[in-house]
């Protein structure tokens, strides 16, 4: 299985989960400034959340709190 990731403006992405955190996923993928959902819920603790396989991340760019 496979994680999938939706980002405003791009195909939709299958990605590993490779046991890296949120917050390094979203660097790798070059939207740092994203407000993440994961599962539908907002995720505040990028630092801290590993993404498991069946995970559908939706990262919309410029709308980060803070």
């Amino acid at each position: 299985m496979s994680i999938r990731v939706y980002i405003a403006g791009r195909p939709v992405q299958r990605i590993e989960a490779t046991g890296q955190t949120l917050e390094q996923l979203m660097n790798e993928l070059g939207v740092s400034d994203a407000l993440p959902r994961v599962n539908g819920v907002v995720v505040e603790d990028i630092d801290e959340y590993v993404p498991k396989d069946g995970d559908r991340i939706i990262l919309a760019p410029g709308l980060k709190n803070g």
